[in-house]
């Protein structure tokens, strides 16, 4: 594993995983720069860690040469595909913000949306994650994520109707004081509720995917 590291400590962090996404990341990278830029009070207090995830299709060497003219952009290289929770996890480690940003690296959340849901941060809730109203995803996906969320509700008491949006806002307290792995990325909001974590959701943007298609199977869902 290898990482690359720049100047000025943060204030915020964005943790994107990457598997074969390499059409998307530069116009990902580019909007979450552009939201710092221009919505926060100190813009250059940011990074955007990349967890390449041993990916096939050059992400890598994306990575690696757009760094050098971003000195925000910190990638991570795996040597081998690890999967979403443990890419996560990884960048979870690196992070050295207040703030904890994930996204999905497809351009289906939308980084415009990051002040919305740092504004139900600053309500005082420790964990803030997406609720997409209108997903683009297949109906086998929005059903079995139907299903996932409600019986996650009944069982837990957690009230959170999209559980499994990569899209989230953390203080960093909570990334610390969790463990991620296997395919438990998909119970974060359930992992923090359960360490004594404030957890609240928010409405958000999803968009249709623009290149390629999903990397993560369907009906993959492993209890806790």
């Amino acid at each position: 594993m290898q990482s690359q590291d720049s100047g000025a400590i943060p204030k915020y962090s964005a943790v994107i995983p990457a598997f074969n996404e390499i059409e998307s990341l530069p116009e990902l990278i580019d909007r979450i720069t552009k939201v710092f830029l221009s919505g926060f009070p100190e813009p250059q207090c940011y990074e955007i860690i990349v967890v390449y995830d041993g990916s096939s299709d050059g992400t890598k060497e994306l990575l690696i040469d757009l760094s050098k003219t971003l000195p925000q952009l910190r990638p991570i290289i795996l040597r081998k595909n690890s999967g979403k929770s443990m890419a996560l996890m990884t960048g979870f480690l690196k992070v050295r913000g207040d703030y904890v940003i994930t996204l999905d690296a497809d351009l289906q959340d939308n980084p415009e949306d990051i002040p919305l849901l740092m504004s139900k941060i600053s309500d005082g809730y420790q964990l803030v994650t997406g609720h997409r109203e209108r997903r683009h995803d297949t109906l086998t996906r929005r059903i079995g994520s139907s299903i996932f969320n409600k019986t996650v509700q009944r069982s837990t008491g957690l009230n959170i109707k999209d559980l499994n949006c990569g899209f989230k806002v953390y203080r960093s307290e909570v990334v610390r004081g969790i463990t991620v792995y296997g395919q438990f990325h998909r119970y974060i909001p359930l992992l923090a509720h359960f360490a004594g974590f404030k957890v609240g959701e928010q409405s958000v943007k999803n968009s249709p995917r623009k290149y390629g298609y999903s990397k993560y199977r369907t009906l993959r869902y492993q209890s806790l």
